[in-house]
């Protein structure tokens, strides 16, 4: 600089650049480059002559969300001196906070900027700046030399010494135009690798289901003749809850449902009631299969009896991890504090947890 001697720079270097390229400092190509106010004042709320923004606005190469920014008059913007103008073909770039986003200002608006956000007028051709800006290259320098705690801050003095490789004029044009043969695709890219990540994060669970679909409806394995059909093993299950209920282990179930299948549809007796719930059946199943209602194949909420010392496996709700995967752990306690006011299980019963505030449902055996 001036008469000093020149200065090696071989270690800031990051990678080599054709021939007819140079690197440069970003200040020696640009007429323009400032922060906002680092003590703005207040604004309006009321629409004025000149819109406040900060890094919040600049997102996704554009100004966003400028309907929840303050205004300032055209007097008080022409007072403070150190607050950002803006013309057509500036970039902004994101100093503070939000790091390294950047947008080219079409001038459609007065706008003036917080601390948050530097304003480069460039001889170069500001879209070829902005793609270097958007570079890997850039954007780790950025987050890498960053300072600050509560806020982290690539500041104005690193921004204007930072390294730029810079082709010769034409070849920014059609660097430019090739990036953009490439952006559109990129875009679809990504938008179907959102849906390929959606999927491959559903699936497994939409695959188990499917099974399981495949499963309730008889199509997971072929029938077998030779079986026995499923309505005998509903009347041993019947004789069997009778013999409970005489020992008084159980109690009978005034509205004892019995499914039947008669003329192509199937009827549900309660007790001398008798009515059809074709409505209700919701798939087809093998003839050798039968329509049942839960409360007919099982004990809902079983009471056990056991000495008040015994210990015994307790599991509170946490406990159950959530889906159908059976997976669960248990604490230890006395009988004496669970026994009231909790539900009783032993070996190879079906805990089913319902959690309707979350609509989880959990269950394991």
């Amino acid at each position: 600089m001036g008469n000093a001697e020149p200065v090696s720079i071989a270690d800031e270097v990051p990678f080599e650049i054709p021939e007819s390229w140079e690197w440069v400092r970003l200040q020696t190509v640009c007429t323009k480059l400032v922060d906002g106010d680092h003590n703005p004042p207040k604004g309006e709320v009321n629409r004025t002559d000149y819109i406040m923004a900060s890094s919040t606005n600049i997102n996704q190469d554009r100004l966003v969300d400028l309907e929840k920014v303050r205004y300032l008059s055209a007097e008080t913007f022409f007072k403070e001196n150190e607050r950002t103008s803006a013309s057509a073909g500036d970039i902004f770039f994101t100093s503070v906070g939000s790091l390294g986003r950047s947008c080219i200002f079409d001038g459609s608006l007065n706008i003036c900027f917080q601390r948050s956000v530097s304003v480069l007028t460039t001889l170069l051709y500001n879209e070829y700046l902005k793609y270097c800006f958007d570079s890997g290259y850039f954007q780790n320098k950025v987050q890498k030399e960053a300072t600050g705690t509560a806020q982290k801050g690539f500041y104005l003095n690193q921004l204007a010494s930072a390294l730029i490789p810079v082709p010769p004029y034409q070849e920014q044009v059609r660097i430019v135009s090739e990036i953009k043969k490439y952006l559109p695709l990129i875009s679809e890219y990504e938008t179907k690798q959102a849906s390929l990540n959606e999927l491959n994060d559903n699936f497994p669970d939409q695959l188990k289901k499917s099974i399981l679909q495949l499963a309730v409806q008889g199509k997971l394995v072929p029938q077998e003749p030779s079986d026995e059909p499923a309505s005998v093993l509903l009347k041993r299950i019947r004789a069997e809850k009778e013999r409970l209920i005489k020992e008084g282990k159980i109690k009978r179930d005034k509205n004892e449902s019995v499914i039947i299948r008669r003329d192509n549809s199937h009827y549900e007796k309660l007790g001398s009631q008798e009515r059809c719930i074709d409505d209700e059946i919701p798939f087809d199943i093998p003839d050798t299969w039968e329509w049942c209602r839960v409360s007919s194949i099982l004990n809902i909420n079983p009471r056990n009896q056991l000495p008040d010392d015994t210990t015994v496996g307790f599991m509170p709700m946490p406990l159950l991890e959530d889906g159908f995967n059976n997976r669960h752990a248990f604490e230890e306690r006395k009988w004496k504090t669970v026994k009231s006011g909790f539900t009783h299980f032993k070996n190879d019963d079906v805990v089913v947890a319902y959690l309707l505030h979350n609509k989880n449902t959990k269950s394991c055996r």
